[in-house]
């Protein structure tokens, strides 16, 4: 699917998918904090599979966490 970006900077994809990705945006939006962290684990453990995490991200967070 190849994408482009509008004037007003929304991506829309150029096969006719707005609807889908308008949906899925959508349900991105209703997701609590975390559960995006639990979708960005896997999306970047998708992404990156070599990679072999030493920390989780709540092991991270918690770092995190104490340095600010």
């Amino acid at each position: 699917m190849e994408l482009t970006q509008s004037p007003n900077l929304k991506l829309q994809t150029v096969d006719g998918h707005q609807a889908v990705l308008e949906q899925i945006k959508l349900q991105i939006k209703q997701l609590t904090p975390k559960e995006l962290q639990s979708l960005q684990a896997e999306i970047n453990q998708e992404l990156h599979p070599s990679t072999g995490d030493l920390l989780d991200g709540d092991e991270l967070e918690l770092i995190r966490s104490l340095f600010c």
